[in-house]
Formats: structure tokens, sequence, C-alpha cells
């Protein structure tokens, strides 16, 4: 309801706003070729802080058919417009997950431009794999860590890469966006207290944030989220739904706000999932 105050329609002035494009076309790929590229590049990226222009952007993801001739690209349920406060910490996860079950390795790359193998020029002190100061990205979950210190756009590129369970590569996805980091009276959300609690069932825990469990295990666990600011009230989104269709997610209070999670595990299910719990105030 707000689009009109927004700066994607009055400028600068505006609430902050982002256009998000998507694009989709049906290809029948010729000839024997065992792996593809797919690529798209367009006019122009946002003035940055961590890039010297506002270069052409190109993204592009590959397909193995050889390998996996049926083969789906990794899918990024999150939100990928994240603003994020100055002088806050940062924890960010794209909610990444394969249907087909295979195994997600993240790493960041260079940004590219104009086409296959052309990087950004980064100003000094940035880098493909330092974007942010010390930001860092866990290659098994794809969960990004950093403490913004500057008011800015930053560029970010991420490279997705899917292994079969014989450890093949079958593919790669590519997810370019930019870290918005904003001033803000707020305080954001904390994390998970004590990380996974109240777990029952089959398997159990093997961290704070982390469960195994074998084909056929039912269990449950909490996650409980709090706010400095005690009239603030906290909204829980999850990928897990999405990743494990019948999965249960309830969530009561709010805040703190506990999201409580009930599953069986199913046969074929992926050996191993990443579930994004993402918090809003």
């Amino acid at each position: 309801s707000q689009i009109g105050q927004s700066e994607c329609t009055v400028g600068p002035t505006g609430l902050p706003g982002v256009w998000m494009h998507q694009w989709e076309l049906l290809v029948t790929l010729p000839g024997p070729c065992d792996n593809w590229t797919f690529g798209y590049t367009s006019c122009c990226r946002n003035t940055t802080t961590n890039l010297t222009t506002q270069d052409s952007y190109y993204f592009e993801t590959t397909l193995y058919n050889t390998t996996s001739p049926t083969n789906n690209s990794a899918l990024i349920a999150s939100q990928p417009i994240p603003y994020v406060c100055v002088n806050q910490a940062v924890n960010f996860n794209m909610a990444a997950y394969d249907p087909d079950g295979n195994t997600l390795v993240y790493s960041f790359i260079p940004a590219m431009t104009t086409g296959p193998a052309t990087s950004v020029t980064y100003n000094g002190g940035y880098s493909a794999t330092v974007p942010i100061p010390g930001i860092t990205i866990d290659p098994n979950t794809g969960q990004i860590n950093f403490l913004p210190t500057l008011v800015g756009n930053y560029v970010v590129a991420v490279l997705i890469e899917e292994y079969d369970s014989n450890g093949n590569l079958v593919g790669t996805v590519v997810q370019d966006f930019q870290f918005e980091v904003i001033n803000c009276t707020n305080i954001v959300p904390n994390t998970p207290v004590g990380g996974v609690t109240n777990y029952t069932g089959g398997g159990g825990t093997t961290g704070p944030n982390s469960i195994q469990v074998c084909e056929g295990d039912s269990f449950c666990f909490d996650l409980t989220f709090t706010d400095n600011d005690a009239s603030n009230t906290l909204v829980v989104n999850s990928n897990i739904t999405t990743i494990f269709p019948t999965a249960t997610l309830t969530i009561t209070g709010t805040n703190p706000v506990t999201a409580s999670v009930c599953y069986t595990v199913q046969p074929g299910d992926p050996t191993f999932s990443t579930v994004s719990f993402t918090v809003e105030d």
C-alpha cells in the first residue's frame, strides 16, 4: 500500500524500495553437449559502496545434463531484499534448498558484468571474497554473518554448487544481490535463546542448532526468539514446510515468540538440509 511513497516511485527521498525482476524462457537444448551455461545480462547496477562503477550485471546457472539430465537448480526461499542496520550484527540465510535432495555448497565469488568470466571492479578494501569487511559464509549452510559499520549498498555474489550422492557436480546457480545498510533506531531481534530446546522423539541434537535423525523417526523441537524492545511484536517465517511438506510449524507468543516444529522423516528425504527461520520485528 506504500509503493507510491517508495524510492521506486519518488526516488531517493522515498521509503526504501527495490525492484525485483524475474525472467523465464523455455529452451530446447540442441546437440550432445554434457554441460550448459545459461546467462543473462542487462544494464545496470545501482551505485554501491564496494564497486567502482555502475556496471551491467550478469547472472548465470549451469546444468550438467549427462550426469543428471533431470536436475533442478537449487531454489532460494528467502526474500532477496535484505535491509540491515548499521552497527548491528547481521545473520542472514538465503534459505536455499534442492528439490532433488542434492548437497549444496556455498562460497563467495566475484560479481559479474557484461558476460562470462568478466568480474566487476571492487573499490579498495573490498573484494569478491570480502565484499563487506568481516563477512563470512558457512560453506555447508550458506549462513552469512557480519557487522556492518558503514551505511551504504554492498553487492554480494554467492555461488551455490549442487553435488549428488556420488559427489558429482550436477549444477550451479549464482545469487547476486545487495545488502542495504541503513541507519536504524530499532534493535533487531535476538538469535534463538539456547538454540534448539525441548527436543523430543527419535534422533537427537548434535549442536545448538543442529539435529540428526533417521528415516522413520518422529521428532519435535522449539526455537525461542526475543527482542529487547518489549513493545515489539515478532513474526517468524520458515522454509521448513517447503523442504518437508508434512512438517508442522506452530508459532506461539509475540515477544518472546516460540516456533515449534514436529516432523516424521520420510523415505527419500534429503540427507542434509538447512532449515531457515527468519524473525522480523
